[in-house]
């Protein structure tokens, strides 16, 4: 009897103690922003960035900065998906995004820019509601005027934004599909 008196002691305390715990509801989509707002915080010194036009299927944006990546190599880096900004039809995306698909259109295949510009410690939302870093970019760059390798040290400081000084939108935007 003692011996089914404490085990009913020892399930009535797990209970109670399993009861008192909280579980953590991990949203995949804050946890993938986060991840992508600290990599994006990790290059906010650089102004030099590899820029390349790569369509996927899907519905996230089609342009890539390359950035070293934890664990890979310097000399080679890691591919991220990016929004390219400011939206601006006589801007500087406009103007790579003319090179990169006249480079496909005459056959020329796959083109990669040097561009001036600055990652942004916030994230924007593509139609599937996925959270991609924003690319500023100030203009494309060549040869000297390009500073450090892209994939060297940072330069600092980080280039100065069109608009007023020190002010960035939230850290998430919604995209229209």
């Amino acid at each position: 009897m003692k011996r089914l008196k404490w085990t009913g002691c020892a399930v009535v305390a797990a209970l109670a103690m399993s009861c008192g715990s909280r579980q953590v509801v991990v949203d995949p989509f804050r946890a993938a922003e986060e991840r992508a707002i600290a990599r994006a915080r990790a290059h906010e010194t650089r102004e030099v960035f590899e820029v390349r036009l790569n369509p996927t299927g899907c519905e996230a944006p089609p342009f890539e900065v390359r950035l070293p990546g934890e664990g890979a190599p310097e000399a080679e880096g890691v591919w991220q998906r990016v929004f390219l900004e400011p939206d601006d039809p006589q801007g500087p995306v406009a103007a790579l995004a003319t090179r990169f698909e006249t480079s496909l259109a005459t056959g020329a295949g796959p083109l990669t820019l040097r561009v001036r510009g600055r990652l942004l410690s916030k994230t924007r939302r593509a139609a599937n509601r996925s959270p991609y870093p924003v690319l500023v970019v100030l203009g494309e760059c060549e040869g000297a005027s390009c500073g450090d390798d892209v994939l060297g040290a940072p330069s600092a400081p980080p280039p100065q934004l069109p608009g007023e000084p020190g002010e960035e939108p939230g850290p998430t935007e919604e995209v229209a599909p």
